[in-house]
């Protein structure tokens, strides 16, 4: 299996948490594409638009935005590797969670067949807590707790994460990202099925 290069667009601080952890754990090479660094959120509303003016316009203001990814420099798929999850809240954009999640919303970015939406509906805070995770909603207690349940999960617990967020698939696909993260490792290859 060939080296798959995994960029992120992470909503806001708790989606950027969780990718950073997933990498951690993982050891692997995932990229977060996240201009304002947890500041302001990336949302469906806005998210082609911020896609565009920071990065996204084609495959090599995309290399020249985040080097690390594979590239080359010949050929009409310069970035053949590339896989992006933006995860991303519903939150006030009922209307457009469908376009979002089935991919028609990046019907014109140059990325997407490459683009795997993860959505979480109405926010992820809300699917944690539901499935029982110890989550607080107020200010700096929320990244304390997102740190102390993601920091020292291992790749044991992702399994075990991605199986309850499979209950609940009204209001989350994580589990996407988990499993697809889970079977780029060695040790899972066979083990767990990439979702795609």
């Amino acid at each position: 299996m060939s080296r798959k290069d995994i960029v992120v667009i992470p909503h806001g601080r708790s989606e950027r948490i969780i990718a950073n952890a997933v990498k951690n754990a993982l050891k692997l090479p995932i990229a977060l594409f996240d201009p304002f660094k947890g500041e302001h959120d990336i949302a469906i509303g806005n998210i082609l638009e911020v896609m565009e003016e920071c990065g996204f316009k084609d495959e090599r203001t995309l290399h020249k935005t985040l080097p690390g990814l594979g590239y080359s420099s010949k050929g009409n798929i310069r970035m053949k590797d590339l896989v992006i999850f933006p995860i991303l809240d519903v939150d006030s954009y009922k209307k457009e969670k469908k376009s979002y999640l089935t991919g028609n919303l990046f019907r014109d970015c140059p990325f997407k067949d490459r683009i795997h939406p993860i959505l979480n509906d109405t926010d992820l805070d809300s699917v944690l807590i539901d499935l029982g995770y110890p989550i607080s909603t107020a200010g700096a207690n929320k990244t304390a707790t997102y740190h102390a349940l993601f920091d020292p999960m291992m790749a044991m617990d992702y399994i075990a994460m991605s199986e309850r967020l499979k209950t609940v698939p009204k209001n989350t696909n994580l589990h996407v990202f988990f499993d697809y993260c889970l079977s780029q490792r060695p040790e899972f290859q066979g083990k767990i099925k990439p979702p795609f």
